[in-house]
């Protein structure tokens, strides 16, 4: 938490997406946690609405070692615009990052 900016917090926001940073001046201005996690789910919503999959989605890897899990969150890097964190359903708790092309859904 201490390379946290002093004008910023660190808050949990639903279960869903877990903790986020935001501006001390946004946090200030919901006073209700309700309204603050309305407020997450929409920038969730909104920010990812685009993207292949969403979180709780079943996933697993196309090629090479095998990881088959639900999608716990996003990521984006210089070179992957469009990443996923999934949670293994065999290992709870083990997450692994994944471009988006090398993964698809799950069939059972």
């Amino acid at each position: 938490m201490s390379d946290t900016p002093p004008d910023w917090v660190l808050v949990k926001a639903t279960e869903e997406c877990g903790w986020a940073v935001i501006p001390h001046e946004l946090r200030k201005n919901y006073f209700s946690i309700r309204s603050f996690r309305a407020l997450c789910d929409r920038i969730l919503k909104d920010e990812y609405a685009s993207w292949t999959y969403k979180l709780g989605d079943l996933l697993t890897k196309t090629k090479g070692s095998c990881w088959t899990g639900r999608v716990v969150g996003f990521y984006q890097t210089a070179l992957t615009k469009e990443g996923y964190c999934i949670e293994s359903i065999n290992e709870p708790g083990s997450v692994q990052i994944y471009p988006v092309s090398a993964l698809r859904r799950f069939e059972r």
